[in-house]
Parts: C-alpha cells; sequence; structure tokens
C-alpha cells in the first residue's frame, strides 16, 4: 500500500504540475516540453509500479518492456528543455531535431522487441530480465541525452548572470541527481548487477527533480507559476482541514455521544458542522491565502495601489529631478528590485542619468547609453532572459540590468528606466512586466513635461539675465538722459536769462525810435523798425515761455495761491491789454456774467492761462468774429470757458493741443496772423495742474470754433481743507489728482 500511495502521490504531483505550466503558458516551448517530460515522468511512476508486482513472468516482461519504451523519450525531451531555457523557444535546427526525434522513436521500437530485453527469469522470487544485443543503444540514449543535457546547460550558466544563474543551478543540480541516481538503480543494477530491489526507488528519484524545479517555479519564478501553486495549496490545505473537521465530528459524536453510527442525530450532526464549514468558509479562505502568500508570495505588492502612488507622484512635481528620483525610488522600494536607473535624452542638453537603489552608480559609456536608448525605442519592453546573445544583452549582463523600460511619447524616445534584478533574486513575474508596461508611457509624458518644465526655467533664467541686463543699460541710459535733461534745463534757463537782456534792450530802442516826435523815420525805415519790434517781441515772448517750461519742469516755479474773482480778472485782461488788437480785427468780446464765486488759484499765473487762452482765440479768429467768456459752479469747482467763433479743430488734432512743441498742420494754423512756439498751452496746462485743476478744449469742428474750459476749485473753507491734502511733486506734478483728460 505504501509502494501505491508513492506512485500515486508521484503521478499526481507530475500531472499537476505539468498542466499548471501548460496553461499558464500555452504557446510557449519550454511549457509543452516541460509538459510532455511530466507526463513522461507519471507514466515511467506507473509502469513502473506494475512492472514490481507479483505477476506471471510475461506480464512482468510487458510492464518492463513499458517502462524502456516510457523512458526512451524522457532524456531526449529533457535535451530540448534545456535547449528552449530561457528563451522559451527553440534554438536547434530541423535536421538535428529530427534526428533526434528519430533517435527517440528507434529506441521506443527496439525496446518492445526481444533484442533490448529477451525474457525474464524468476529465481526464488527475485525477478532477473535478461538484456538483448540492443541495449547498448538504449544506453547511448540515456547517457547520451544525459550528457548533452548537462553540457548545454553548463553552458548556458557560463554566459548567465544573476536571477537566470541561479535557476540554472537548480535545473542542473537537480537533472545530475535524479538522473545518476536513476540510471544507477535502474539501468547498470538491472542490465549489468542483475539487481531489481531498487527499481521501486526510481519513482522516488523523480520526485527530486519535480521538487527542484517546483522550488524553481515557488521562490525563483521558474514559468512564472507561483501565484497559481501558492493558490492551490491555500484550497487544498482548506479542503484538507474542512474534511478532517467534518470526519471528527461525525467520529466524536458517533462513538462518544450517541453511540450509534446510523441514527436521526447525525443527520442532525452532519448538517450542523456542513452549517459551520460554509459559515467559515470564507473566512479560513482568506487565512490560508494569506499564509500561502507569506511563503509563496511574500514580496506581493498591489499593482493598482502602486500604480496608484506612481501617478501621484507624476502629478505633484514638475521637476525632473525630483519627479525621477521619487518615481525610481517607490519602484525600486515597492517591486524590490536592487537598483535601477532613469535614463533622460534631451536635443538640448547632455543625457541624465538619475540612479536608486546602486551602491556604486556604474559609469555608462556614452556609445552604450545610445544604444540602450535605441533599442529600448524600438521594443515595448526589453528583458535579459528573453534575450539572445547580442551586443545590448552583454552591455545589460556587464552592468547587472534585467529590464529595459523605454520612455517613448507620440514617436519621440525621451530616453528609458533601467531596472537591476530584483532582491530576493527572483526573476520578474508577468504581473511585474504588465505594470511596467503600463507605467511606460504615462512616466514618457511625465518626464516629458518634467523636460518642457525645464526648458521654461531655462528660458526665464536666460530672460531673466537679459532683462537684468537690459535694466542695467536702461538704468545708465537713464542715468546719462537725467544728466543731459539737466544740462539742457541749465542751458536753457541760462540762455533764456542771456537773450531777454538784449532782446528787452533792443525793444526798447525800436520803441524809441517809432516813438520819439523829435526824430522823423521814412516810411520804409519806419515799416523796418516796426518789424524789429514785432519780431524782438515775439523773441522775448519765446524765451519766456522756455523759462517758464524750465521751471515747471524742473520744479522751481512758485504758486502762490489766494481767493480770485474770475469775471474781474477777464475784464481788466480785455480791458488793458487785447483792446487794441481786438478793434484792429473787428472782434467783440462777451462775458456772461453770473454770480460766480471766487476760485483758488495764483493770480499772475492765473492771469497767464488765460492770456494765453485770450491771445490763441484772438490769432485763429477772423476779422468780424467773437470770442464769449461763460461761467459754471457746482460750489467746488468753477468752469471758465473761452469760446471763439474761428476755424475750430479737427477731432484728431485735439489730443496734440496741450503737447510741449505742438503745431498742428491744418487750416487752424493756417489761419492764424502770426506765428507762435507751440508752447503756450503746454505752460498753460502745467499751471492750472499747479493749481489744483484741469484744462481741456473741445470743438464740434473745422470751421465751428473752439472752446477752452479751465476748472478751478472754489476758495472756500471746505474745498480749501481737501486741497491741503495734496502736495506739488517735483517737475510740477500733482500728488492726488489725475492727469488732465483732453
Amino acid at each position: 500500500m505504501l509502494f501505491l500511495a508513492v506512485t500515486l502521490f508521484v503521478v499526481l504531483c507530475n500531472i499537476s504540475l505539468g498542466l499548471i505550466t501548460l496553461f499558464k503558458n500555452p504557446k510557449s516551448a519550454s511549457g509543452i516540453l516541460f509538459f510532455i517530460l511530466s507526463i513522461i515522468l507519471a507514466l515511467w511512476a506507473i509502469t513502473n509500479y506494475f512492472s514490481l508486482q507479483d505477476l506471471p513472468p510475461e506480464t512482468i516482461l510487458f510492464w518492463i518492456r513499458a517502462v524502456m519504451f516510457v523512458t526512451g523519450a524522457m532524456f531526449a525531451v529533457l535535451y530540448l528543455l534545456t535547449d528552449t531555457f530561457p528563451k522559451n523557444s527553440l534554438s536547434i535546427g530541423r535536421i538535428r531535431l529530427v534526428l533526434v526525434i528519430g533517435f527517440i522513436l528507434l529506441t521506443q521500437i527496439l525496446s518492445t522487441t526481444d533484442l533490448v530485453f529477451q525474457r525474464v527469469e524468476v529465481n526464488n522470487g527475485a525477478v532477473n530480465p535478461i538484456p538483448g544485443p540492443a541495449i547498448p543503444i538504449v544506453a547511448v540514449n540515456f547517457v547520451g541525452f544525459l550528457l548533452l543535457t548537462l553540457i548545454t546547460l553548463y553552458k548556458k550558466n557560463r554566459s548567465s548572470i544573476g536571477l537566470e544563474r541561479i535557476r540554472l543551478k537548480y535545473l542542473i543540480f537537480g537533472i545530475t541527481l535524479t538522473f545518476i541516481l536513476a540510471i544507477t538503480t535502474n539501468f547498470i543494477f538491472v542490465v549489468f548487477l542483475k539487481l531489481t530491489s531498487f527499481v521501486a526507488l526510481g519513482p522516488l528519484f523523480a520526485l527530486i527533480l519535480v521538487g527542484f524545479i517546483a522550488y524553481a517555479i515557488v521562490k525563483h519564478r521558474f514559468l512564472d507559476i507561483r501565484l497559481v501553486v501558492a493558490r492551490s495549496v491555500s484550497y487544498f490545505l482548506l479542503m484538507l482541514i474542512a474534511g478532517v473537521f467534518y470526519a471528527s465530528g461525525l467520529f466524536v459524536v458517533g462513538t462518544f455521544i450517541t453511540k450509534q453510527p446510523n441514527t436521526s442525530t447525525n443527520l442532525i450532526t452532519s448538517t450542523i458542522l456542513a452549517l459551520i464549514i460554509a459559515l467559515s468558509f470564507q473566512t479560513f479562505l482568506r487565512f490560508f491565502e494569506k499564509l500561502t502568500d507569506s511563503i509563496f508570495y511574500k514580496d506581493h505588492y498591489s499593482p493598482q495601489l502602486l500604480l496608484s502612488a506612481l501617478g501621484r507622484i507624476m502629478a505633484s512635481t514638475l521637476n525632473l529631478n525630483e519627479l525621477s528620483t521619487k518615481l525610481l525610488k517607490e519602484l525600486v522600494t515597492q517591486i524590490k528590485i536592487s537598483g535601477g536607473y532613469i535614463v533622460i535624452k534631451h536635443n538640448l542638453s547632455p543625457i541624465k542619468i538619475i540612479a536608486v537603489g546602486v551602491e556604486k552608480q556604474v559609469q555608462f559609456k556614452e556609445e552604450e547609453i545610445q544604444l540602450l536608448i535605441r533599442q529600448a525605442g524600438e521594443e515595448n519592453i526589453i528583458i535579459f532572459e528573453e534575450l539572445s546573445e547580442s551586443g545590448i544583452k552583454t552591455i545589460m549582463r556587464e552592468n547587472n540590468l534585467s529590464i529595459i523600460l523605454p520612455l517613448v511619447m507620440e514617436g519621440e524616445s525621451m530616453g528609458a528606466i533601467l531596472l537591476g534584478g530584483k532582491s530576493s533574486g527572483e526573476i520578474y513575474s508577468e504581473e511585474d512586466i504588465n505594470l511596467l508596461k503600463i507605467l511606460g508611457p504615462e512616466a514618457a509624458v511625465a518626464i516629458r513635461n518634467g523636460l518642457s518644465y525645464e526648458e521654461i526655467k531655462r528660458f526665464n533664467i536666460r530672460l531673466s539675465e537679459e532683462i537684468k541686463s537690459a535694466t542695467v543699460d536702461l538704468q545708465e541710459a537713464n542715468s546719462r538722459l537725467k544728466t543731459i535733461d539737466k544740462l539742457k534745463d541749465d542751458f536753457v534757463s541760462i540762455a533764456s536769462h542771456e537773450l531777454r537782456t538784449p532782446m528787452t534792450a533792443i525793444r526798447s530802442y525800436a520803441w524809441m525810435a517809432l516813438h520819439r516826435s523829435d526824430v522823423l523815420l521814412s516810411q520804409n525805415l519806419e515799416k523796418y523798425v516796426t518789424r524789429i519790434l514785432i519780431s524782438t517781441e515775439r523773441l522775448i515772448n519765446l524765451v519766456n515761455d522756455m523759462l517758464n517750461v524750465s521751471r515747471i519742469e524742473s520744479g522751481k516755479i512758485e504758486i502762490k495761491p489766494e481767493p480770485v474773482d474770475l469775471i474781474l480778472l477777464i475784464k481788466d485782461i480785455i480791458d488793458e491789454v487785447y483792446f487794441s488788437k481786438s478793434e484792429e480785427k473787428k472782434i467783440s468780446f462777451m462775458v456772461l456774467e453770473k454770480q460766480t464765486p471766487k476760485v483758488f488759484a495764483d493770480p499772475e499765473k492765473l492771469r497767464q492761462v488765460f492770456l494765453n487762452l485770450v491771445g490763441n482765440s484772438l490769432k485763429f479768429t477772423p476779422n468780424g468774429g467773437r470770442i464769449i467768456f461763460d461761467f459754471f459752479t457746482d460750489g467746488r469747482v468753477v468752469e471758465t470757458s473761452v469760446t471763439d467763433s474761428g476755424v475750430g479743430i479737427s477731432k484728431e488734432d485735439l489730443s496734440k493741443l496741450f503737447n510741449k512743441f505742438s503745431r498742428l498742420d491744418s487750416s487752424y494754423t493756417a489761419a492764424a496772423t502770426s506765428g507762435g512756439t507751440g508752447l503756450g498751452l503746454y505752460i498753460s496746462k502745467n499751471l492750472v495742474q499747479l493749481m489744483h485743476g484741469k484744462i481741456w478744449a473741445s470743438s464740434e469742428g473745422l470751421g465751428k470754433g473752439t472752446t477752452f474750459t479751465v476748472s478751478l476749485p472754489v476758495a472756500s473753507a471746505e474745498v480749501l481743507k481737501d486741497i491741503e491734502k495734496y502736495s506739488v511733486a517735483p517737475k510740477g506734478e500733482v500728488k492726488g489728482l489725475e492727469p488732465v483728460a483732453i
């Protein structure tokens, strides 16, 4: 019974492991060959069991030949399996494959004839098979394919590193130990020593190979079915405990309580036990899943949670170094990788390499990095174990790299993530690979955003430096302009003072020449002296205007405000200054006298303002025209308007009126009988602003006259209190008041 139980256990283990591997890798040559090998081992256990039973010699001979038939393909299939490792595909040529299959068939055919075993002799219960002349062919099959298998594994072991080498060592040791023992006990002892006592141990030796492969599956993910194994073990344990619990319950109740095996109490007991099992099934299932995970899957992580954490990292920062370091650190920590690199390539900057978890950063050669990035850009992912021997695999081997994950966005390669082996010595599972494939495009987008951010930062730095340089240049230029402006003001002030003295003398002498009765002038001479007088007056006016502008812009003009009666001021200007000119052009003045409060202003400066306004109106109003003075007040300000019936101003020219040296190239200036400096209105605007007032002009258009309006604060206690809040700033600007709207 023990021999039967061992045989059944071996058969069950082999078939289960073979089916799991096949279902996990249905298109893999390694998975298919491993399934075939597991079936051969199971059949070997079955045929070996029957060959050792107490049966007639003819029947024993049949089962011995069956053992030889089954094992005839065993070593050849093992050789083909090792040839596929770790690429999961056969590398031998068709001719060699045909020769292998032909030799298998030859051995199997011979094993069914008298050429391998002629007969069976039974002496005193001992079974002695008699070998035939073709037994050396069988020996060549067994020993030859076993040697080819070991040589193949040895060569691959020399060229492998890391996890690949670990898995090969387990495979080499399991195969060597299993088949040396099997050949010794089942072939050498039988053929040469005529001993069959140890044949029963053959299937047990097969468990050594199965055990090492299973350990490689569980510990080092050979063929990547560890999760299936873990879940199978957890369900097996659950079913075993449930069965033991149920049977024990029935045994205790039937033996010690009711002492009657067939009573209604047993039915009730069975129902209660079934309910207990049903209610506790999920609890025990979770417990055993956790238990088996801790054994088979102790480094397990949740891909969803890891992807979520990586997504938060990629969304939380645009800093390329911080992003790459955090991303790589999370990967290395959660998947338990020995270390890794992120290689970032950018056209405008050198290749950047960020390392995490490596004891000593590898100094990659430029050509190696270029090759890795170029190769990565052509693949979805590069796995060391799946590569054939090539330059890229040599680079990965020398630098202990297991995974290359390309960073590609819209066909543009931006680098790659280079990962070393797992700290546990295991290979990357399909779950790991799928997670990395999902991560690749998302990481590429994040890296691209980081590169864009780096470009923006570099641009901002360059822009800041250029702005700083330009600001320094502007500051120097402004300083020079201020110096030049001061020199200009000084020159204008000095020149004006120096010019006014001779101009005043010229005007005085010209006036005396015209008005002294004791000197008679000819008609032409009187005409010339008159022109000299007029031109001198113009020059004096120009000098005065330039002096006023210089004082205003340098902040040296002095304002002495006091209450002023506007109506009296206007009448005084009309009567004393411009009466003669208005008579010459037959221009009439009209003052619309109203109850108008006094304004708070400097009378001399205000007189100068209205002299400029009235002078402009006289200059541009044709003969027979009129000038009207009107007043309006709201209790806080008084608006004085000077309206003429002159040529008017276009809307385009209104905005130019109060600019320095403004001269309008229109019928407005063409209608003037005498030229001007272009400074009168500019001075008037600044003087009005210094007196906390406003000035503006309006016209309905050419030929419809022009209105100049001056607004000044009323000389009341309340208004004066508000005016005290304001102070005169340098250059004649008034703090707290809006600029004059023209």
